[in-house]
């Protein structure tokens, strides 16, 4: 009679749901890209806004090609400048052809009426006219829109490139800005954040680091 019993208990014991560990450690796929800053045995079924530091970094250098035209491996001034007046001829090139309706480089006043009446209750604002035409310029470098995790904290983490940025991070006090010094520049914003050091920024993390 003890036989059976020890018999039975041991295929209850085999039939029995496994543990959650064991269940979430063997055959459970591994986590996307951009959620695997979430420490193990945490839940995931609500991933956190974060950006890893090695990705934070890649932003920053394409933020540096950007700016960097003539590819010296220095950004200056003049050079943010050029490329901001360059934006801003795009867009006024841009504006013009939308109110040039018959493409003859001159706008008539029939033109300019009938833009004008087009942009609804717009029509009396010079910067909602620029805004519905999509052509709103910044007077400095920003980084390109990020998809995906942590999209929203690089374009509030990583500091645009202007006059004031390139003056800071410029330590060596030459012609202008190297990779290097744009990098630890915008590294130790990233530090500052990083809070508890585990090379992730959250968005919790980026909205409670002390601002200037």
């Amino acid at each position: 009679m003890r036989r059976v019993m020890l018999v039975l208990a041991a295929a209850a014991a085999l039939l029995a749901p496994l543990p959650a560990w064991s269940q979430s450690r063997e055959g459970a796929p591994a986590p996307r890209e951009g959620f695997d800053h979430i420490r193990e045995g945490e839940p995931r079924q609500a991933p956190v806004e974060a950006i890893r530091r090695d990705r934070y970094d890649e932003v920053v250098t394409r933020l540096f090609a950007s700016a960097d035209s003539n590819r010296d491996g220095l950004v200056a001034l003049a050079e943010v400048r050029a490329v901001i007046e360059t934006r801003k001829d795009a867009a006024i090139r841009e504006r013009f052809a939308s109110i040039d309706a018959n493409r003859d480089q001159s706008v008539s006043f029939a033109e300019f009426n009938q833009w004008q009446r087009g942009l609804g209750s717009a029509v009396l604002s010079e910067e909602a006219a620029a805004a519905v035409n999509g052509v709103l310029v910044a007077e400095n470098i920003r980084p390109e829109p990020m998809r995906g995790p942590g999209g929203q904290v690089v374009a509030r983490l990583v500091e645009p490139i202007s006059a004031t940025m390139l003056a800071a991070a410029n330590t060596d006090y030459d012609a202008g800005a190297s990779l290097a010094e744009v990098l630890a520049h915008q590294g130790k914003r990233f530090e500052a954040a990083d809070t508890d050091e585990d090379g992730w920024v959250t968005e919790e993390e980026e909205r409670a680091r002390p601002r200037r």
